[in-house]
């Protein structure tokens, strides 16, 4: 009997407003990102035993550039001098780098933006440290109407930090640090930031499909253990209407700087693992896109002493990293109903298999066409 009361109490906990709210009410985006960097991000020169970031070993020949961004220190007023870090929004088109310094005007602006309901809002702000940071915490609230009420959720919003990867600007031996990545950062995270540098975040923000039109607002929070606490206002202004439904008899294509199902992994400082697959493809669907970028999806064949084919759609019979039916599969489940785009058509196809059996447009390559269709 004690058991039983014991679980009352929890479940009576949980259902309380403002606690918890179920697991079905997280954007499904939210719920299959990615928390932290894919195991390994370098498709050369990789560190071995190293995981996410840390797996990428940069060439010794290669000098790093610094970026062109505003390198000069604000000018602040009296009140703003003493304080251990300068917080300010910034606009997520904007690439912000570690050296970025704010302008005067940016200093502890609110972080806002508008959206439709049903719309994912991104926002982005950062922080420029004047000191050592130690233990920073960022904590977010619910946006509630001027009357009080809850218009977006806490677990509508996902919160990410900026993180950098090295990319070749020119065919020069440099390399620049460019914000190409984004990581999960949340309450159990610790993050040390040294003097002079600017951290980056961004905000991801599903306005709910019934939000009312007019403003949102909430807060956050920016704590240090040494550096002391101040606050961003975090506001969007919900339009009073909405996005039409894009037609999924249309293709609706993202294309995107990886290649999500090639083994051999993608070029110096651009790779995307393969592990997230299923994550772009349900932020594809997420945005209204029903279709996703060329890949290779070539099956394993075999030709037969009579000059037939066999396939086998199970395995992988080119570069690819998953079986056609795999990338069907997450497809499927991501909710992508477009046609599959395959690179110049059935061109995938014939670079590696159909092309070892005669020219384009001779028979032997159309027979080959024809079997695997």
């Amino acid at each position: 009997m004690r058991r039983h009361v014991h679980l009352l109490l929890v479940l009576s906990v949980l259902s309380l407003p403002g606690l918890l709210l179920p697991a079905a009410d997280i954007p499904r985006q939210f719920r299959v990102w990615g928390r932290k960097a894919p195991a390994r991000l370098g498709a050369v020169n990789v560190r071995p035993n190293t995981y996410g970031l840390e797996s990428i070993s940069i060439p010794k020949d290669l000098k790093r550039i610094l970026p062109d961004t505003n390198l000069q220190d604000p000018t602040l007023p009296a009140e703003q001098q003493s304080l251990a870090f300068l917080p300010f929004p910034t606009h997520p088109m904007r690439f912000i780098y570690p050296e970025t310094r704010p302008f005067p005007e940016e200093i502890a602006r609110p972080v806002r933006t508008f959206a439709t309901p049903g719309e994912y809002a991104t926002l982005s702000f950062a922080i420029r440290s004047q000191q050592d940071l130690s233990c920073v915490q960022i904590d977010l609230s619910s946006l509630n109407n001027p009357q009080g009420e809850v218009i977006v959720p806490r677990n509508h919003i996902d919160l990410r930090i900026v993180r950098d990867l090295p990319i070749r600007p020119s065919a020069e031996k440099t390399y620049l640090l460019a914000p190409r990545y984004l990581e999960s950062f949340d309450e159990f995270d610790v993050l040390m930031v040294p003097a002079q540098r600017t951290e980056r975040f961004w905000l991801t923000i599903k306005v709910p499909e019934d939000a009312p039109a007019g403003i949102a607002q909430g807060s956050i929070n920016i704590s240090c253990r040494n550096g002391g606490q101040q606050t961003l206002t975090l506001a969007i202004r919900v339009l009073p209407f909405r996005l039409a439904v894009p037609d999924p008899e249309k293709d609706i294509n993202f294309q995107i700087l990886c290649r999500t199902n090639d083994s051999r992994r993608a070029t110096y400082g651009r790779h995307c693992d393969p592990g997230e697959i299923q994550r772009l493809f349900v932020d594809m669907a997420e945005h209204g896109i029903n279709s996703t970028n060329y890949e290779s999806l070539t099956p394993a064949y075999k030709r037969l002493e009579d000059g037939s084919f066999t396939f086998d759609f199970e395995k992988s019979g080119g570069t690819g990293y998953y079986s056609l039916n795999e990338y069907m599969y997450f497809l499927q489940n991501s909710g992508l109903n477009g046609p599959v785009c395959l690179y110049n058509g059935p061109y995938s196809w014939s670079k590696y298999s159909a092309a070892r059996y005669g020219d384009i447009g001779s028979p032997d390559y159309n027979a080959f066409l024809q079997a695997i269709v």
